[in-house]
């Protein structure tokens, strides 16, 4: 599986994707990880495969992060249902779900949303709730503010942590050179734990 996954070709993805989608777990997580090694053009309907049909957690979960970082949008559904099960299997917001949230505001449909919310809706502990539904608004706030740096800019000035943790990397992605002044006078302002954004 391995040796499959370092040949880097296209060849490699039927064999891979068929031992990722099996059942017997050890075997699924290696080819999973192997296929996902592939290169974007060659792996991207894979991958889509098993972040929606692998039998384990563990490939699905592997198989969605790869495909937040490629920001895929087809894979929103699975996504959403991944995060769910991480959430339920951790009964809580785990790191990894936490960054997962964190990166999907920045290409998930304005549809997201209302799913985000229909799974906070789902969820008993209050502090879960308020971190998907905070997902669910920054979706909205992309949606809204678009792609101009003077809606993103402002909120530097006046949002909520999260709101400015939202802004400084959608200021990153506009890569406009007028944010740079903006951005250096959030140093000081913004807690050292989270400051590694600017």
């Amino acid at each position: 599986i391995q040796a499959l996954g370092n040949t880097r070709d296209k060849a490699a993805v039927a064999p891979l994707q068929r031992e990722a989608l099996t059942a017997h777990p050890l075997w699924s997580a290696i080819a999973t990880e192997a296929l996902l090694k592939l290169p974007d053009s060659v792996a991207r309907d894979a991958g889509l495969a098993v972040c929606g049909e692998a039998s384990g957690h563990d490939p699905g979960m592997a198989a969605a992060r790869v495909l937040v970082e490629r920001r895929e949008a087809r894979a929103v559904p699975c996504i959403l249902r991944r995060l769910r099960d991480e959430i339920a299997a951790h009964q809580g917001v785990t790191p990894e779900v936490d960054d997962l949230l964190s990166r999907l505001p920045s290409f998930a449909p304005v549809s997201a949303s209302q799913s985000l919310d229909a799974v906070a809706g789902e969820m008993l502990a209050p502090t879960i709730q308020h971190r998907l539904h905070a997902a669910a608004d920054a979706i909205r706030l992309i949606s809204e503010r678009g792609n101009e740096i003077g809606p993103w800019i402002e909120l530097l000035v006046g949002g909520t942590p999260l709101e400015v943790d939202l802004a400084v990397r959608r200021l990153g992605e506009l890569g406009d050179a007028r944010a740079v002044e903006p951005l250096t006078r959030l140093f000081g302002r913004i807690e050292p734990e989270r400051a590694w954004i600017i």
